[in-house]
């Protein structure tokens, strides 16, 4: 089986177990990451969503929030991680504003999709603004974590000088 997953060179710095497979230790990190990342989301949209009105909890919150996670999973799985995977020979730094900016692209995408506002600035950006905030947040965290992630290792420890050279 060949496979060009980024997480199979050498020196992979993976987290998990150390006898899964590296498409399992995807798998493992995009889950773990969809479950952090769609929580926090649905944490800030909540927050700056209702802060006029007080707190908000209804009977619809679980699967409002389980709406949350597919939505940033789809986000990680179609334009967060494939960004991530073009830029890593970049540095960090832009790669971090790329992780910002993929986020914006997101919530344009998904409006694009979803809604039939015309394409306008005031109803793609303006309105939106929030959103855009959150998801490029959002972005660059999963960016730093994703090269976090996929660093090789440097464990070359030189052994200790002993007595007089």
């Amino acid at each position: 089986m060949v496979s060009n997953w980024p997480l199979e060179r050498a020196g992979y710095a993976g987290r998990s177990a150390p006898g899964r497979s590296a498409e399992m230790k995807a798998l493992i990190f995009l889950l773990k990451q969809t479950l952090l990342l769609g929580t926090v989301g649905f944490v800030a949209w909540l927050c700056i969503g209702w802060w006029r009105l007080g707190w908000f909890w209804a009977k619809d919150t679980p699967q409002a929030w389980l709406l949350a996670l597919g939505i940033v999973g789809v986000f990680l799985t179609l334009v967060a991680i494939p960004i991530q995977f073009l830029l890593r020979s970049v540095s960090s730094g832009w790669a971090l504003a790329a992780g910002a900016l993929s986020g914006s692209l997101a919530v344009v995408l998904y409006l694009f999709v979803n809604t039939r506002f015309s394409v306008t600035f005031d109803n793609y950006v303006a309105r939106q603004a929030f959103m855009h905030i959150i998801f490029a947040s959002l972005g660059t965290w999963f960016s730093f974590n994703y090269r976090r992630m996929i660093r090789p290792k440097n464990s070359f420890k030189p052994a200790p000088l002993r007595g007089a050279a």
